[in-house]
């Protein structure tokens, strides 16, 4: 089925866990490229996707819902009704069991691969219900998928799917870009950012076909969206 035929009601997908704010800005950069309004709402206590989302002087994220290249963003917490004018609404909620992940359709676990991150997380006690999937970044070798925090953490979840992220210098020097000059494309990831977001595209658009996703993704970098 093609993109433009299937109909995609409003949803709320959280993030936990650590480094998440550059897979939550290309999944949401992604998203407004399919005609999708997106809000992105920060819950992380370090807020370090202010540091990526320009703020027009006078604004205040805090208190307001900002704009910048067709992401909507904010700080504080916003009602129902409020919510209803956008397709989806993306929480990077950190390493707090925030009230409003209960609220999450879907909820994703980003961690590191060091044994304290990955305690950290565990001790959170997700609702194992609504965590889809677990991301393990900055892997520097196989033999660390085998050890036994990683282990442990993956046998609470034995329903999830799981994505391994090696240490990649493309990556961190995204995040620069994030950061200084504020452009997020999805064609300037690396090879397994790139099918990180396909894959969690693919858990919200389920009948969507690979092929028709990356059809339409070329089309757009060839015009300049991404």
């Amino acid at each position: 089925m093609d993109i433009e035929e299937v109909a995609v009601l409003k949803e709320k997908i959280g993030f936990v866990g650590g480094k998440s704010y550059d897979i939550i800005l290309l999944f949401a950069r992604t998203l407004t490229c399919f005609g999708e309004k997106v809000l992105i709402a920060d819950r992380n206590i370090f807020h370090t996707l202010a540091s990526a989302i320009p703020v027009p002087e006078g604004l205040q994220p805090g208190k307001q819902i900002v704009s910048y290249d067709g992401i909507f963003y904010t700080e504080s917490e916003r009602n129902e009704e409020e919510l209803t004018g956008y397709d989806f609404v993306l929480y990077d909620f950190g390493m707090v069991m925030h009230r409003e992940l209960m609220q999450c359709s879907m909820v994703y676990v980003v961690s590191g691969c060091l044994p304290h991150h990955i305690q950290q997380l565990r001790n959170l006690c997700l609702p194992k219900n609504k965590v889809r999937g677990i991301i393990f970044r900055d892997l520097l070798k196989k033999g660390q998928k085998d050890g036994t925090e990683i282990k442990e953490l993956l046998s609470e979840y034995p329903e999830c799917r799981t994505r391994f992220l090696k240490q990649e210098y493309l990556d961190q020097k995204n995040c620069l870009v994030y950061e200084t000059t504020h452009e997020y494309r999805l064609r300037d990831a690396s090879e397994q950012m790139q099918e990180l977001i396909y894959t969690i595209f693919s858990d919200v658009y389920t009948e969507v076909e690979e092929k028709s996703f990356w059809k339409r993704i070329r089309k757009l970098e060839r015009k300049g969206y991404l």
